[in-house]
């Protein structure tokens, strides 16, 4: 009988050490998808962050560019005006 039951104690020690083997090779699996997950989330984080920084970048070119349009529409009328007066001046010589 003590033989048996150390045979049996023997073949559920066995058993518990391959499933401890065999969760310890999930666990590395999972560990190894996790960090490919969080290699993931970092580059659409810095993707999202380049993004509004273009956006704004964007926004803020857009803002010059409508100051520059202002800024020659002033000069196109002041052109155009001093054109006038060069006709006008033209004329009476």
């Amino acid at each position: 009988m003590d033989t048996e039951m150390r045979m049996m104690f023997n073949a559920i020690l066995e058993e518990m050490d391959r499933m401890e083997k065999r969760m310890d090779q999930r666990f590395e699996r999972m560990e190894g998808r996790l960090e490919q997950l969080q290699h993931e989330v970092n580059a659409c984080k810095l993707e999202r962050e380049s993004i509004s920084m273009l956006i704004r970048h964007m926004d803020s070119l857009e803002e010059h560019v409508e100051g520059l349009e202002e800024r020659m529409e002033g000069c196109e009328s002041r052109i155009s005006k001093w054109g006038r007066k060069q006709d006008k001046n033209l004329s009476l010589v």
